[in-house]
């Protein structure tokens, strides 16, 4: 289980959700610190199961700040 913080992506995550990858595996339970659930697939590893749902939030979220014009941290590292 994930919980999130105000820093939170919200369309990213719920984007995530609906992929077809995580679709019949994520709950998302929203409210004040959303929550979401990632259910493992029989002899699936949990930490890389864990490290592929971060790296596709990740990923969304930087698409989603590229098509809305704003640097990924990534860049504005690069400029300093």
């Amino acid at each position: 289980m994930f919980s999130f913080d105000d820093r939170v992506d919200a369309a990213a995550l719920l984007a995530v959700c609906t992929m077809a990858a995580y679709r019949s595996r994520a709950q998302l339970s929203a409210g004040a610190a959303p929550r979401l659930t990632l259910y493992m697939q029989p002899g699936e590893e949990p930490l890389a199961a864990a490290g592929a749902l971060v790296e596709a939030l990740r990923l969304h979220e930087t698409d989603t700040q590229q098509m809305n014009g704003a640097q990924t941290p990534e860049e504005a590292k690069h400029e300093e």
